[in-house]
């Protein structure tokens, strides 16, 4: 089940400022180099900064960011995961995270796992 973290929301809020803390400095905001890193140098064409301030600015814009309970048998040792979809050169993208939650901002961590088109892991659409 997903769960809409609307502006105002305290979890939205600090998944911001941990976001904002990894643009500033390295080590809060992670990437997984397979399933994230590669494609957004590849078909991006952004570095991971470049990427985390794309994610930043779409959610001070309002973007949509949601909770999803996780519930593939692989993952079921996070309780969540988190969404984002935000364009970039009018291209919608699927980000799917993980969220280290903490009261102190330093001990935040966000985990950029996949991203990919929606409903397209291999990239295929954009590969022409």
């Amino acid at each position: 089940m997903a769960k809409k973290l609307e502006e105002g929301d305290e979890e939205r809020k600090r998944y911001l400022e941990a976001l904002e803390n990894g643009y500033r400095f390295n080590g809060y905001v992670n990437f997984d180099q397979e399933r994230a890193t590669k494609p957004i140098a590849k078909h991006l064409e952004l570095d991971e900064k470049g990427f985390i301030d794309l994610m930043i600015k779409y959610l001070r814009s309002g973007g949509r960011l949601d909770r999803v309970d996780e519930s593939r048998p692989d993952w079921k040792h996070w309780r969540f995961h988190f969404d984002l979809w935000p364009e970039l050169a009018a291209k919608e993208l699927y980000v799917e995270t993980r969220f280290v939650d903490a009261p102190v901002l330093d001990n935040r961590e966000i985990i950029v796992v996949s991203v990919h088109p929606p409903e397209d892991v291999t990239w295929s659409r954009w590969n022409k």
